[in-house]
């Protein structure tokens, strides 16, 4: 509600990211990941919006631990941004959408579930 009331006033910023830290997040290898989706909006009135297949799954680089004072400054267990982990890391911590999901599917999750999650939230 917070945040419906920010975007709609005068002060509300033109370009915005929205994101919700996870406390008990889906690991892969202890690894902490997000997924870079793309949205192709055709039509504000009425909203029309078509979510492409062919995204990316982007990981931090160390393993993953609940959050403390110890490790609340280590960037590489807490965030997957790429131009953060790559440099750290020294090689690309991205693979696609298809290779995650035979990943997880191997794992024992539902993915068709939750690729339809995911679609509820576009």
């Amino acid at each position: 509600e917070e945040l419906r009331e920010l975007m709609q006033s005068a002060e509300a910023p033109a370009r915005a990211v929205v994101q919700t830290y996870l406390p008990n997040p889906l690991l892969v290898d202890g690894l902490k990941f997000d997924l870079r989706l793309y949205v192709v909006l055709t039509c504000a009135a009425p909203l029309r919006a078509y979510l492409s297949v062919h995204g990316i799954a982007r990981f931090a680089t160390h393993k993953w631990a609940p959050l403390n004072e110890a490790n609340q400054s280590d960037v590489c267990m807490h965030l997957s941004n790429s131009s953060i982990n790559q440099v750290a890391g020294g090689v690309s911590n991205k693979c696609v959408l298809p290779d995650l999901w035979r990943r997880l599917e191997a794992d024992g999750y539902d993915v068709d579930g939750i690729w339809g999650k995911v679609t509820l939230l576009v």
